[in-house]
């Protein structure tokens, strides 16, 4: 089976989603992962929803999944309870915008200030991502854990959760960046794993264009195939303009076999 390939919203220097999209599109890409500010979440206006929905109506791209990319700075994690309740509402708009727009996973990343240190932060995320799931399963989509945690971790995670509607985002890149196998991880998490961050690097995440970095994305492809893997492979390199990012994509789909 064919998988699908996207590109985060920020990989083409565009003027704004239609731009994005219609440019997506010509290049040949089926989806476009979006990363939706709080503001724009919960603006009572919807403004940037509304644009979304028509563009993806006029484009017949679709969107995959939403990131909450902004959670990095505290999100789920933090024991400041105004600053959690904030993120909880993130991801209840999410599920306002993942009717509207047909999305099935949402990124929850735990990098930085929100990285899982220590039991404390651990036994806050699980009280908090517990009723979420449930939401989430209710209504069919999957929240999906972006970190520095290695497989181990996350598979622990999972096993706290206890939920179907709880999976993890892997990014081929971050495992190698902190110190780990990428192979030897994705074959632990298995089906945990909903989706797929392609990038490379060199020195620093996102420094150079797939295939030019130390990332073994060849023989994670072959991995992937090996574990029956069918959804999404979206594209997270750096900004760059849209015949460089279709050179990306001609090299995404001869070595993931597209």
């Amino acid at each position: 089976m064919r998988r699908p390939i996207g590109l985060r919203d920020y990989v083409i220097q565009a003027t704004g989603d239609p731009d994005i999209f219609r440019q997506a599109r010509s290049l040949g890409f089926d989806g476009v992962e979006v990363v939706p500010t709080r503001e724009q979440l919960s603006d009572p206006g919807r403004v940037r929803l509304g644009s979304l929905k028509k563009v993806k109506l006029e484009t017949g791209i679709q969107v995959p999944s939403l990131s909450l990319s902004h959670h990095n700075q505290g999100g789920l994690v933090s024991p400041d309870e105004k600053t959690s309740e904030a993120a909880v509402d993130d991801v209840w708009h999410c599920f306002e915008w993942a009717e509207v727009l047909g999305v099935g996973i949402f990124l929850v990343p735990f990098f930085n200030e929100a990285s899982l240190r220590n039991s404390d932060s651990r036994k806050r995320v699980v009280a908090r991502l517990k009723p979420l799931c449930a939401e989430a399963e209710r209504r069919g989509v999957i929240l999906a854990y972006e970190g520095d945690l290695p497989a181990q971790g996350i598979l622990e995670l999972a096993a706290e959760i206890g939920s179907p509607a709880f999976g993890c985002y892997f990014d081929l890149a971050n495992p190698l960046f902190h110190g780990l196998e990428p192979r030897q991880e994705l074959e632990k998490l298995g089906p945990l794993v909903v989706s797929v961050h392609i990038k490379d690097f060199k020195e620093h995440l996102g420094d150079c264009r797939p295939g030019q970095g130390r990332v073994p994305l060849g023989a994670c492809a072959d991995l992937l195939r090996q574990m029956g893997y069918v959804g999404w492979l979206i594209l997270e390199t750096p900004p760059a303009s849209p015949e460089v990012v279709a050179g990306d994509l001609e090299f995404v789909k001869k070595v993931f076999g597209q």
